[in-house]
């Protein structure tokens, strides 16, 4: 049972590579993606439980209050389908084309959003209350939000709402049983990234199955998809980096988880909801292509905030080097990833330089800094990978420099004690002394 816990810490931790590796396996491997495809009731099931027992197991985050938390429901639930209903109509595309893209702004968030949320470190428990809310609103708030926006298309809603039911109920119920014995399962379950690794297991299931469509697309013809897989993009990251903005005096955490879930949406849920998948060609496609920026954007994302974290810690130590420099440096710490060993692919070495002053190296950067510099990118790396042993790399480099330094000479001062008042004093006898 521990050996399942390390495998599903391992996915949580390497998850938005995962995600990415596995699209690029089912388009390789056809016969992989129509196995995962007959997997998706379970993939919706393993994502919607890792969700819940991250959320469950994350810690309190400060500053998400019932205001917040409205203000996004209200955000990806009214604002976003509005904006791209106004949007597609001033653009010229084509009916079908509009169609999907209209489809998939309907869709409510995908339902891994809290797994996203905690393998970058933001707000697992506010992506999770605004995923599931709108979740189990959809069968109602799809088609009514597609007539208002003149969507012609026909939804099955109450097969849709039998299968929320199912699977959001039935996730819900095996999460809170698990946190209720959550010793019996602290091998199974031992972090909070082991939790999202469960997520991260459905997501890889469903990008196996749509890579059947991918491919299906691709084949149909090359332009017509790429046109349709950069608006996805387009609308995906701007979706995303706009909610960052609309929310962005609630913190960059909140404020970037908001923004996920507004533009990552279940597009799977709502071609499933509409008729049964039956679908004009070219929105088929757009729904296809909407599912590569989703998985691929948390691997973007992380490295985003892995340069910015780097770049902030570089100018808050004072590394005074080249801008050129720093960027290879950033470069070469990102293409080593985390976890392994001790301080994972890391190693460090410290030494005193003629002037007594302790000069450090790191195996991915060879120009000598101080302790404080190194000590601020391996703290870089500590924050996205905690159980990677960067604390025991810090501690033996710091060895490394208190080694070499000189014994401080004896003194042949000594020390007056300072007499201690064993217990409070009198106003009197504070005066009394004084005088």
């Amino acid at each position: 049972m521990r050996a399942l816990g390390t495998f599903l810490t391992r996915c949580g931790r390497h998850g938005p590579t995962l995600l990415v590796l596995s699209l690029a396996i089912g388009i390789a491997a056809p016969p992989a993606a129509e196995l995962a495809h007959r997997g998706l009731p379970l993939a919706a099931f393993l994502l919607t439980l890792g969700s819940l027992l991250t959320a469950l197991f994350a810690p309190a985050e400060p500053g998400t209050g019932p205001r917040l938390v409205l203000l996004a429901l209200a955000w990806a639930g009214l604002a976003v389908p509005t904006l791209i209903a106004l949007a597609t109509r001033a653009l010229p595309l084509g009916p079908d084309l509009q169609a999907g893209i209209v489809l998939a702004a309907l869709a409510p968030p995908t339902g891994s959003a809290a797994a996203v949320a905690a393998m970058l470190d933001l707000r697992p428990r506010l992506a999770l209350v605004v995923s599931i809310g709108l979740t189990l609103m959809a069968p109602l708030s799809i088609p009514i939000c597609a007539h208002l926006v003149g969507l012609d298309a026909t939804f099955d809603t109450a097969r849709l709402a039998l299968q929320l039911a199912l699977i959001v109920g039935g996730s819900t119920a095996v999460a809170l049983t698990i946190r209720q014995a959550r010793g019996a399962f602290a091998s199974v379950l031992p972090d909070t990234k082991a939790a999202s690794g469960v997520a991260v297991l459905g997501l890889m299931l469903v990008g196996l199955a749509m890579a059947d469509g991918v491919r299906a697309q691709w084949e149909a013809s090359v332009p017509d998809f790429l046109a349709m897989l950069a608006v996805a993009v387009t609308l995906n990251a701007g979706l995303t980096a706009l909610g960052a903005l609309v929310f962005a005096a609630s913190g960059w955490r909140s404020a970037l988880t908001a923004g996920i879930v507004g533009g990552n949406r279940n597009v799977t849920l709502a071609w499933a909801a509409a008729a049964g998948g039956a679908l004009p060609m070219a929105a088929e496609g757009y729904v296809a292509a909407a599912v590569i920026p989703i998985l691929a954007l948390p691997l973007a994302i992380r490295a985003g905030l892995r340069v910015g974290r780097l770049a902030t810690s570089i100018r808050a130590r004072g590394f005074r080097t080249s801008p050129a420099l720093v960027r290879v440096s950033a470069l070469a710490l990102l293409a080593l990833g985390s976890g392994g060993t001790a301080a994972g692919p890391l190693a460090g070495n410290c030494q005193l330089d003629p002037r007594d002053q302790c000069r450090c190296s790191l195996s991915s950067i060879e120009t000598a800094m101080t302790f404080g510099d190194a000590a601020s990118l391996i703290e870089v790396y500590g924050r996205d990978d905690p159980d990677g042993g960067y604390g025991t790399l810090l501690s033996d480099m710091l060895r490394q420099c208190l080694a070499g330094l000189p014994s401080p000479p004896a003194s042949s001062a000594t020390l007056r004690p300072i007499p201690v008042l064993s217990q409070p004093s009198a106003p009197g006898e504070i005066a009394a002394r004084r005088r």
